[in-house]
């Protein structure tokens, strides 16, 4: 889950275990389906709106936060990373 306000520069793990880089319009989530308890993941998210902004990475397993981060104006990086429960 990414929160905050503005646009960032995604780079995530994939359902496949391979890694996707995109941006997007904040608030934005997705859904990893193809995971397996202990499967590694990450999420990183850098601010990419020149006038400012904020995101929040958030990775949740079965309902329990497993890592959070922020990151607040242009080109900061907020990055997330835990083991699927």
């Amino acid at each position: 889950i990414l929160t905050g306000r503005g646009r960032a520069s995604v780079t995530m793990r994939n359902d496949t275990g391979g890694s996707e880089q995109f941006d997007v319009t904040l608030p934005w989530d997705m859904t990893l389906n193809g995971m397996a308890a202990g499967d590694a993941t990450y999420i990183s998210a850098q601010v990419i709106s020149q006038n400012g902004g904020n995101v929040t990475c958030e990775i949740t397993s079965r309902g329990d936060v497993i890592a959070t981060a922020e990151a607040r104006g242009f080109a900061k990086i907020a990055t997330c990373s835990g083991l699927a429960e």
